[in-house]
């Protein structure tokens, strides 16, 4: 009908604009009204944000902004009608309001994108809380593995608020809160999302970034032979695998050099006085252990092992 009708194309937009605005002013009586009020802020909601990411791409940063914000109030108006479209909305809510946050961030308008960082923390954290009252229980399995997804994703993105909101905490007592806040909330994340395979690994590797600012190497190491465990052969894995070796290496070899003093391994005899030495097997180990995670991120079929860049910087450390 909309194409034959005789106006152009953003005429015809502006009239069904209208329909959709009259409709939901004036829902009709009967069992209808609040899911189908919330579905059409919900569809309106939707239309903006893909508005939104088209601006985005043609680098119409301001106008991208204004257009997800837009996307966020009619998500957030979805939510508050409730009906089938609530839970959608109130994760849709969170994230575009923290997409807004990150695109002001990376065009340097932080004081802007600090309040809108802890505004979507508090809406992920909303939604876990509804999601996980007694009395917001699903009993249809497609409802419920929706929810579990959407779990999910609340989860590792108030982390992600949490790292964006570290690095401006006041001091580092609130610092090392944000982070143990993280640990806290993606610990078991990998059990508990396990058909989320992707997400788990960016979850772990938020985990172990947290856990590494705490200076918690052990539980580092822990979190990337977690990831490896998901996929060994991702690129992610291997990332985490670096992050272990850069912050063991620089203690390590600082910890042998001392031992070692002048002493070259080409010379048996000063080489095994070396290793006589308290506590040289240990620094030995640690250095040899941060290189083999080196090694292990160089060869990772996603990092490109083969390359002759990477065969180098094997023989720099080999």
């Amino acid at each position: 009908f909309l194409n034959q009708v005789p106006y152009g194309p953003g005429e015809v937009k502006r009239l069904v604009d209208e329909c959709v605005k009259w409709r939901i002013a004036n829902p009709p009586s009967g069992n209808l009204d609040v899911a189908s009020v919330g579905q059409l802020l919900y569809d309106q909601a939707s239309e903006k944000e893909r508005e939104a990411k088209g601006l985005l791409g043609a680098k119409k940063i301001a106008e991208a902004i204004a257009a997800y914000q837009e996307a966020s109030s009619l998500y957030e108006k979805s939510a508050r009608e409730g009906g089938k479209y609530q839970e959608r909305a109130m994760v849709k809510t969170a994230g575009t309001g923290f997409r807004v946050a990150r695109i002001m961030l990376d065009n340097d308008r932080k004081p802007e994108a600090l309040p809108l960082i802890r505004k979507a923390k508090k809406d992920f954290l909303d939604y876990l809380a509804y999601a996980g009252d007694p009395g917001n229980v699903l009993t249809d399995p497609r409802f419920q593995e929706a929810r579990k997804t959407a779990e999910g994703e609340a989860k590792w993105s108030i982390a992600e608020c949490n790292q964006r909101l570290a690095e401006e905490a006041a001091d580092d007592a609130a610092r090392r809160a944000l982070l143990r806040e993280n640990v806290k909330l993606l610990t078991g994340f990998e059990s508990q999302h396990a058909d989320q395979k992707s997400l788990v690994l960016f979850a772990l590797m938020t985990r172990q970034e947290s856990n590494l600012a705490l200076g918690d190497f052990i539980a580092a190491r822990a979190d990337y032979e977690a990831m490896k465990a998901v996929d060994s052969e991702s690129r992610l894995s291997a990332l985490a695998g670096l992050n272990v070796a850069k912050a063991l290496r620089e203690p390590a070899e600082a910890a042998f050099k001392k031992i070692r003093g002048k002493a070259l391994a080409a010379d048996a005899d000063a080489w095994k006085k070396v290793m006589a030495k308290p506590g040289a097997e240990k620094a030995r180990s640690e250095l040899l252990e941060a290189y083999e995670l080196y090694r292990e991120w160089l060869l990772t079929s996603e990092s490109g092992g083969g390359s002759f860049t990477n065969w180098v910087a094997i023989s720099y450390y080999f």
